[in-house]
C-alpha cells in the first residue's frame, strides 16, 4: 500500500494527539473509492476519526489516506484491519476508546470486522463497533425495489 499523504509533521501530530488525549470515546469511518483518470483506476482508503470535544463541538480528522494496489473488492479484511489499526496508532488511540466504525457493507468489510475484533478490545465490548453505512443500505433497498 502506498501512502498518498506524507507522514504528518511532528507539530501537527502533537496537536492532534493532545486534542485526542482529552477524550475517551471515539467513532471512526472507513471509506474506499475508485478514482478514474487517464484510463487508469486508482483505489483509495481513508480512515477518519470523529469525537465531541469538551465544549460539545463535533471534531474529526483524517488519520490516513492510502492508495491500494488492487480494486477495493479484492482487498482482504486483514489488509483493511492493518491499515485501520495503523491509523489509530498514529495518534495513540487505543482500540478500547473506539465505540464504532462505520463502513460500507461488503464481504471484505465484514471480514475486516471479524479480523479486527479477534485481537483487539473495543469500547462496550465491541457491541456497537461495526456499523454499516446507511447510504449503502439505502442504495441496496433502491436497487432491489
Amino acid at each position: 500500500f502506498n501512502k498518498v499523504l506524507p507522514t504528518l509533521e511532528e507539530s501537527l501530530l502533537a496537536v492532534i494527539s493532545e486534542e485526542v488525549a482529552k477524550n475517551t470515546i471515539f467513532s471512526t469511518t472507513i471509506d474506499m473509492w475508485t478514482a478514474t483518470a487517464d484510463e487508469s483506476e486508482k483505489v483509495f482508503m481513508v480512515v477518519t476519526l470523529h469525537w465531541m470535544d469538551l465544549d460539545w463541538n463535533k471534531r474529526y480528522v483524517a488519520l490516513s489516506v492510502d492508495e491500494l494496489d488492487c480494486p477495493h473488492s479484492h482487498v482482504s479484511g486483514g489488509d483493511i484491519s492493518t491499515m485501520y489499526l495503523n491509523a489509530l496508532m498514529t495518534v495513540g488511540i487505543p482500540t478500547e476508546s473506539v465505540l464504532t466504525c462505520t463502513i460500507k457493507s461488503t464481504s471484505n468489510t465484514i471480514d475486516f470486522k471479524n479480523v479486527v475484533m479477534v485481537h483487539n478490545a473495543f469500547a462496550c465490548e465491541g457491541e456497537y463497533f461495526y456499523s454499516r453505512c446507511n447510504g449503502s443500505v439505502f442504495n441496496q433497498i433502491a436497487k432491489n425495489s
